[in-house]
């Protein structure tokens, strides 16, 4: 299997300065970010063992820093489908600019293969005002398994 490329901005630092984050909470970030699990929505499966095993952490120090990730809003967690997301509004999503009807097609490919939960919502929420013709396929799915009602 080739291995995907995955974007991370050069002003990263920057951009989580603000949550001041002790180097623990940072690097399970960046691993959130970069994971082998994640794809490219990035919405994915990652149950807690794996974060355990990627970090070399005991389970009760994973989880102590991955819920202060999603108390301060870095990140969103569906603990009973093992779901996480990164906060789209951090940039780190490139969803918005996909460019090609194929990019599209996959991230809706991806989305198929993920369970309805309410972790999408703040995705939508996102990406709906972009209002983007390109991506509206995309919203469309994710309305769909948020349980919300399409406008279209």
């Amino acid at each position: 299997m080739k291995p995907r490329s995955q974007y991370v901005p050069t002003n990263l630092r920057q951009i989580l300065q603000a949550y001041e984050l002790c180097r623990d909470r940072y690097e399970l970030f960046l691993e959130i970010l970069i994971s082998q699990h994640s794809n490219m929505v990035g919405v994915f499966k990652c149950p807690d063992f794996y974060l355990c095993a990627d970090m070399s952490w005991k389970m009760e120090d994973l989880q102590k820093h991955l819920a202060s990730l999603v108390d301060i809003g870095l990140v969103y967690k569906d603990e009973p489908r093992s779901l996480i997301m990164i906060d789209p509004t951090l940039g780190m999503n490139p969803i918005e600019s996909y460019r090609t009807p194929q990019q599209v097609e996959m991230a809706v490919k991806v989305l198929h293969h993920l369970p309805q939960s309410k972790i999408y919502r703040p995705l939508v929420k996102y990406l709906t005002p972009l209002n983007k013709p390109l991506i509206k396929p995309v919203i469309k799915k994710l309305y769909s398994l948020c349980g919300l009602r399409d406008n279209d």
